[in-house]
């Protein structure tokens, strides 16, 4: 060997060893791909968990409360597994915390059926994330865990396909069937915990109504129904005469509605002598109701049409049939597609679709969404029975419906027809509403932002937004009207600007310089006090243009300081922890219980019962509230 050959073989042996990135049993690096799938993964299941969570009622995080996208997209036909009923938040976390462990398993080491599972997975978040935006759910969780899983895919593409080394790799399949199972397992004993809380809820709640229909009978109310000839639907089935009266409003397309349709037909099928139904329609569809916000049911409007055209061209038979045929179709026929069922049901389909067409069904189904209105309904199904709202069945509990009406038939009541049974209109059904809960205990106000004494009879909290500007000032100026002259009452706000800039509870800015304008109120607070932080409230409300675009002069000269004194106020340090303690005080503890009605602005609270409805028509009846408030308290 020659000299030259020893020394650069010395130089070789004596070079320092390299050093490697870390690695986990099965040999891959816990950086670069193993580790980067690890991160999109876990990703995903902090996501699923989260949205998991919040519907087991553990959480209510920015987006996940009432209102949110979150929970618009999970209570949407398309936030449960088709056939199963089975959250997708649930599905989702079973299925990434058995990708998780594969991965984990296996590191980059996996057999072609991982990537034949991981694209199917992929395919499903290309559609949910469609479905997202085509119908406009913000969820910011549902859409972060399904670009997780869209990167996790892409990453494993990019890696070369080779068989697994050893046995550590080889059993991805079973691993991710084997914790999927073992997380639905858990998932599935606490949905059964949960249900039970949902169900000994709503059957109180129905024990409570059996118990008005009851002692009332339907006989005493002083609805608008009366002079109409009584309250049912223009078709029936069951006796004109009949101890138990069920009326529906119902929507097609509404599973719940769907349920307890079933039970009311079965019921009434079983008692042909001493029970009827009818159905009343309510479609949560702007097509043809205008008083929702959105077309929850795309189709509703033209199933409660065709039902209609069904009773015109053959009377209550014909209805009934076409009736039961909708709820079995979820409401659902297309233009292709409806003749041929036309057909089949006995009907003939040019006769039928011009029918369905007219103004007529237009008519006799928006004298139903105006009557629904009229009685304070805003969800379906809206149970009657006797003329008393049945509350609390839903189809989670839909054969409840079934074991009300034994109770009713049971007590023998004499059998009447509806000419009998007025239900009281919203107004009261709104003041009943309130009075039925319980009392809450609401988080203390702050010093200085309640009007009245705090042993006043009557307590009124308000959470909201200076820059909403339909709803929240027409409640401040309702309630400021009803207190004058009155030493019972005290009157506390909240601040919940929505708006992202200070609450990240929302999940938008609908309000874009709400927190600039609760600043406001807060900074008043400061230079003058009680005095001045209510001074501020009433002019933000009658300036609301001049915050939206930054002018806070006019706020000054009602302190009577100068504008550059108000400004700088609004920059101290304290203004926004003051605002989010209010902000925090609407979702207490952090726990899923919220203050927020259904995450609507304004909030209000009158001796710890929210107020469901404070307004009917554009039209407030905050004041009847208020009045059967100070009656309750003497």
């Amino acid at each position: 060997m020659s000299k030259g050959a020893k020394k650069r073989r010395s130089r070789r042996s004596s070079s320092p060893p390299t050093t490697s990135s870390p690695t986990g049993s099965g040999g891959a690096p816990l950086g670069g791909p193993f580790g980067l799938g690890l991160g999109l993964l876990a990703i995903a299941v902090v996501l699923c968990l989260i949205l998991t969570v919040n519907h087991l009622g553990g959480l209510a995080l920015p987006g996940c409360g009432e209102g949110g996208g979150c929970a618009e997209a999970a209570n949407s036909k398309y936030g449960k597994l088709p056939g199963l009923g089975w959250p997708l938040s649930f599905v989702g976390l079973a299925y990434f915390a058995g990708l998780l462990a594969a991965w984990i398993r296996g590191r980059t080491d996996q057999p072609p059926v991982f990537r034949h599972l991981v694209r199917l997975g992929a395919v499903g978040s290309l559609i949910l994330i469609t479905i997202l935006f085509v119908e406009g759910y913000t969820c910011l969780y549902c859409l972060g865990s399904h670009l997780a899983n869209l990167g996790f895919w892409g990453l494993l593409e990019r890696l070369p396909l080779r068989a697994p080394r050893g046995r550590r790799g080889s059993p991805s399949l079973p691993t991710v069937i084997g914790v999927g199972l073992a997380v639905s397992g858990v998932l599935g004993v606490l949905e059964m915990t949960m249900a039970s809380k949902v169900r000994e809820r709503l059957d109180a709640e129905v024990d409570a109504s059996v118990d008005e229909i009851l002692a009332d009978g339907g006989t005493t109310a002083t609805g608008t129904n009366a002079a109409a000839g009584g309250f049912t639907g223009r078709h029936r089935v069951g006796p004109e005469q009949a101890v138990v009266r069920m009326v529906l409003f119902t929507d097609y397309q509404c599973s719940d509605c769907r349920a307890v349709e079933e039970v009311a037909e079965r019921v009434q099928a079983e008692n042909p002598n001493t029970v009827s139904l009818s159905i009343k329609h309510f479609p949560m569809d702007q097509k043809c109701n205008p008083h929702v916000g959105r077309s929850l049911h795309p189709n509703a409007c033209w199933a409660a049409r065709a039902a209609e055209a069904a009773g015109i061209l053959a009377g209550d038979e014909g209805f009934f049939l076409f009736h039961s045929w909708l709820f079995e179709q979820n409401g659902s026929f297309t233009d292709a597609s409806l003749p041929g069922d036309l057909r089949t049901l006995g009907f003939e389909p040019d006769e039928f679709i011009r029918t369905m067409s007219s103004q007529e069904t237009l008519r006799r189904v928006q004298a139903d969404i105006e009557e629904g209105v009229d009685l304070g309904l805003h969800f379906t199904p809206m149970i009657f029975l006797n003329g008393i709202q049945l509350r609390g069945v839903f189809e989670a509990n839909a054969d409840s419906l079934a074991t009300s009406v034994a109770r009713v038939i049971s007590a023998r009541p004499p059998a009447a027809d509806a000419s009998d049974d007025r239900p009281p209109p919203a107004a009261d059904k709104a003041v009943q509403d309130w009075r039925q809960q319980s009392r809450r205990v609401l988080p203390a106000a702050r010093e200085g932002r309640r009007i009245g004494s705090a042993a006043a009879p009557v307590e009124i909290v308000v959470w909201g937004d200076y820059q909403e500007r339909s709803a929240v000032p027409v409640a401040n100026a309702a309630i400021r009207a009803w207190m004058q002259g009155r030493d019972d009452v005290s009157y506390s706000y909240r601040h919940f600007p929505f708006d992202q800039d200070c609450n990240s509870s929302v999940p938008r800015s609908a309000h874009p310089r709400g927190c600039d304008a609760a600043r406001l109120a807060e900074a008043a607070a400061l230079l003058a006090g009680e005095d001045g932080f209510w001074k501020v409230h009433e002019w933000l409300f009658a300036n609301q243009d001049d915050v939206a675009n930054g002018r806070f002069a006019g706020a000054a000269a009602v302190l009577g300081v100068a504008p550059s004194l108000l400004e700088a106020a609004m920059k101290d340090a304290r203004l926004p922890d003051l605002i989010a303690e209010d902000i925090t005080s609407a979702r207490p503890d952090g726990g899923s219980t919220s203050f927020l009605y259904r995450g609507s602005l304004p909030t209000i609270h009158v001796n710890g019962k929210v107020v469901p409805r404070w307004r009917l028509r554009g039209q407030p009846v905050l004041d009847r509230i208020l009045d059967a408030a100070v009656e309750d308290s003497r």
